[in-house]
């Protein structure tokens, strides 16, 4: 990284804060001299526009300054990392290494052995049979099996 990066990312950060706490100590669009009249859009007593404030404007310069940094620096980098490109050198055009023989190389199986599927259980496990709860004369019905 060259000093002119490095100076350019302590101003961004700079930029970057200024204009956190410029938008944080604006106010409202309600909140102008407007409202103090009762009217619904506040911003209309001095025109569509209303007043542009000092603030405002300071915010859009911090806003620009912040872009243009931001923008600045994107090519820096890209300008390094091309010129980095360059100096590299170039592994990608080498021989490729030779190939072994094919007594060396493993055997693989083509064929994968087939598994048996799990069979399905043949008889159905059934419920015991329900008897209706007895009456006070009797034993009650005879049992009902279900189908």
């Amino acid at each position: 990284m060259t000093v002119l990066e490095t100076v350019l990312i302590v101003v961004l950060a700079l930029v970057a804060s200024a204009l956190i706490a410029a938008v944080m100590m604006q106010q409202g669009r309600g909140a102008e001299i407007g409202a103090a009249f009762g009217s619904g859009s506040a911003n209309t007593i001095f025109g569509s526009a209303g007043i542009a404030s000092p603030l405002a404007r300071l915010t859009w310069g911090l806003a620009t300054a912040f872009f243009a940094l931001s923008l600045t620096l994107a090519f820096l980098a890209k300008q390094r990392a091309t010129a980095t490109d360059d100096l590299l050198p170039a592994t990608a055009q080498t021989a490729p290494a030779p190939a072994r023989p094919a007594s060396d190389v493993p055997q693989v199986p083509t064929q994968v052995p087939m598994q048996v599927p799990m069979q399905a259980p043949t008889q159905v496990p059934t419920r015991a049979p329900v008897r209706p709860p007895a009456t006070a004369g009797g034993a009650g019905p005879p049992l009902k099996t279900p189908d």
